[in-house]
């Protein structure tokens, strides 16, 4: 794991480093820092971390790999993340995962959104629908507990009653929300269906005060003529640019629509499908009590990225945050940002 300096921040020579194993940080000093900068990570680590069948539509190779050594090496991938943030001063929060059931279960981003902004002072908590039956085991009582009476939360909303009626839509994995003019993009796949983004809108637009608008995209995988996995794959609204891989749109007229909508709003950096494949738009935002902001980014994300993306990238992130999850990806199909549930505190 390493941090990349960028822009006018120089990383590196002020860092706590720290080698032992076993080391965490105390839940009073992580909290202290959350409310200085206003933002907690939210994650829940490899608790029993074993491969699944959920993973279609995603070209990665499962290796020969027994439970035992998957949960360990997943485990080490994710204490070094835990470390990298300690060591930058962005605040977190780890949980494990209550049921032995839920076996690669790390993709807190998915099954929970957490809204704490000016649009929702109070908080908000939503328990998104999933598609696969593995996944929808992947509900997190404890977690809960600590938004709405540690982060003090206000408001909760169980979305999970569609899946009994084989409907989805994947928290922040399929919603792309551009705030400056209060529209939800979205993906159409398996994974997000119109009835439940319809109802998360009116959600949203009762407790803000404010009207929310749904906007549906066809979607594309271009190079394998199929349903995405899941929006933010392609296509994200950081707090200050938008990235874009424009072959993920399937229709060139909703494309331009959609961009030049978002373009009004907000600077776009475009990547290639090759950056997009390897994760170089599911990056974490990370913020500090400073002021200033980090990208974190798997390390496969990272070395796909071309010159041109890394030296747009720096004109709105501080610095970047670089760290190996090769078996957790490859366990469980997981990204990064697939795996981070950034939350206002």
């Amino acid at each position: 794991m390493f941090l990349c300096p960028c822009a006018n921040r120089v990383g590196g020579s002020n860092l706590k480093r720290v080698e032992d194993e076993d080391w965490r940080p105390s839940e009073k000093d992580m909290m202290s820092l959350a409310r200085t900068n206003q933002h907690m990570i939210i994650f829940v680590e490899p608790t029993h971390y074993v491969s699944t069948k959920h993973k279609d539509n995603i070209d990665i190779t499962t290796p020969n790999m027994d439970p035992e050594e998957s949960q360990r090496r997943g485990l080490a991938e994710h204490r070094a993340i835990q470390k990298l943030l300690s060591a930058n001063g962005i605040a977190y929060k780890v949980f494990k995962q209550p049921l032995t059931k839920a076996a690669d279960s790390v993709f807190v981003s998915d099954s929970y959104f957490a809204l704490k902004n000016e649009y929702f002072p109070d908080g908000v908590l939503f328990q998104m629908p999933m598609f696969h039956k593995d996944r929808q085991l992947e509900k997190n009582a404890p977690l809960v507990k600590f938004c709405m009476e540690t982060l003090k939360y206000k408001n909760f909303v169980d979305l999970s009653f569609y899946e009994k009626h084989n409907l989805a839509l994947e928290g922040k994995g399929v919603l792309v929300i551009d705030w400056k003019d209060r529209t939800v993009y979205c993906g159409r796949s398996q994974r997000a269906h119109d009835t439940v983004l319809n109802d998360f809108c009116n959600h949203m637009s009762v407790l803000s005060g404010y009207q929310f608008s749904p906007y549906m995209i066809d979607a594309i995988d271009a190079k394998r003529n199929a349903l995405p996995y899941h929006t933010t794959a392609w296509l994200r609204i950081f707090s200050r640019v938008c990235t874009v891989d424009y072959s993920g749109f399937h229709n060139p007229k909703q494309m331009n629509e959609v961009m030049d909508r978002i373009s009004r709003n907000w600077p776009v950096v475009s990547v290639n499908y090759d950056e997009m494949h390897n994760g170089a738009t599911l990056g974490v935002e990370c913020h500090r009590a400073d002021g200033s902001n980090a990208l974190l980014l798997e390390t496969a994300a990272w070395d796909s990225m071309k010159r041109k993306t890394v030296k747009a990238y720096r004109n709105y992130f501080t610095d970047f945050l670089v760290t190996d999850i090769s078996v957790m990806e490859s366990v469980g199909g997981a990204a990064m940002a697939c795996m981070a549930q950034p939350c206002g505190v």
